[in-house]
């Protein structure tokens, strides 16, 4: 069960990485069919990751409050509705509207899954995890490539929203398997964890948070740039 439990995490954040790189590799193609500037575009580059970040700063709250199977299910869903909505766009203002609740549950889920494999398995599961992102962050835009060509970026986008459909319904299957290994899964973690809730103002206070927000900001602005200069 813990097994099966953790496969199904691996393939939710498959899902997590489709919100995070599809909107750009549909770029061009949106671009000319609602003849959009890149000015109006950026607006959607900047607001699915502030919708993001918005989310993970509460991701805790949400998973103390609802429970982690929760909080996964319902973001999930939520990405796959975002995902089709992009599909059926018609313009900037629609296109941002639907980018906030995009943003906001792939942070809900980053959030959530990040503190459970973090509290519950190895932290080698959670290199695997992030893995897993990678392979959806790839495939995302793999598939709207295959598929701009003969049917188009709203075609492409209903597309990945039919595997994250998928994506959802292995999430809503695995819900029991949750409440079977809850108690079980302190077996498989390198060490024993006690869990803290903290504000923000106490995580500033230490060291080993503030250096982990140095060094995310850090790889982040690495990333950013490497991006802008590869575009």
């Amino acid at each position: 069960m813990i097994t099966a439990l953790l496969i199904v995490i691996y393939i939710a954040f498959i899902g997590n990485g489709f919100t995070q790189s599809l909107f750009g590799a549909a770029l061009p193609a949106i671009q000319a069919d609602l003849a959009l500037s890149l000015d109006a575009v950026n607006c959607v580059n900047l607001l699915i990751p502030a919708s993001t970040a918005i989310s993970s700063m509460f991701g805790g709250h949400l998973v103390n409050k609802f429970g982690t199977r929760a909080v996964l299910t319902v973001s999930t869903a939520l990405a796959a509705f975002s995902l089709l909505g992009f599909s059926f766009a018609d313009g900037i203002v629609m296109m941002c509207i639907i980018a906030i609740p995009l943003g906001l549950s792939a942070g809900a889920t980053d959030a959530a899954l990040n503190n459970y494999i973090s509290l519950h398995y190895k932290a080698m599961h959670m290199n695997f995890m992030h893995c897993f992102f990678g392979v959806g962050m790839l495939a995302g835009p793999v598939i709207m490539a295959l598929v701009l060509d003969s049917a188009g970026w709203r075609v492409g986008y209903r597309t990945v929203f039919a595997l994250q459909c998928v994506i959802v319904l292995i999430v809503l299957i695995s819900l029991p398997i949750w409440k079977k290994v809850k108690h079980t899964t302190n077996a498989v973690q390198a060490e024993p964890v006690v869990s803290e809730n903290l504000s923000y103002f106490k995580m500033i206070k230490r060291s080993e948070i503030r250096l982990d927000w140095y060094m995310c900001t850090a790889i982040n602005a690495i990333e950013g740039g490497v991006g802008s200069l590869g575009a």
